[in-house]
């Protein structure tokens, strides 16, 4: 499958690649010999292309489920980081209402993963915007606006703004 003919993708295709992808990871089934697998490398296909140009909710949660495949060993890392930070070569919308905290915990893990210029400002307004459940995703959060500001102040100002 070339990725144009992924321009095509249902979100119907989108959901099954995600429940399948995550299945694995919940199981604990996803392994490195599976990244040979002619299924779960079009669904991470699927999944790399619905996080830089599918909705609002599946880029979310196409990052989502990417970010926590990224933590599943150092082979599925190597494979889903470069489809992270292919996706976030542009700016993700913000969570908003979006999700559970798990969830979110994951987006963040993802968004972590880049080095973009943008980084620090979108994770200072995220860690604004947060629940007071979210306290692993918030320490990301803060760990990332404060590394990727360019001083403590504009931190501190994005996420009043927030």
């Amino acid at each position: 499958m070339v990725f144009q003919e992924l321009d095509n993708l249902s979100s119907t295709q989108v959901a099954e690649a995600i429940t399948h992808l995550k299945s694995l990871i919940e199981t604990r089934t996803f392994k490195k010999e599976q990244l040979q697998e002619d299924r779960v490398l079009a669904d991470l296909r699927r999944l790399a292309w619905a996080a830089s140009q599918g909705s609002v909710q599946m880029r979310l949660e196409a990052l989502s489920v990417l970010g926590k495949a990224a933590e599943v060993s150092v082979p599925i890392a190597a494979a889903v980081r470069p489809l992270i930070t292919s996706a976030l070569s542009a700016i993700p919308p913000h969570t908003g209402e979006w999700g559970n905290a798990d969830d979110r915990y994951y987006f963040a893990k993802a968004v972590s993963i880049s080095n973009n210029r943008w980084i620090g400002r979108y994770a200072a307004r995220e860690l604004a915007l947060a629940g007071t459940s979210e306290v692993r995703s918030k320490d990301v959060w803060a760990e990332l606006a404060l590394a990727n500001c360019s001083s403590i102040a504009e931190a501190i100002e994005e996420i009043a703004d927030g």
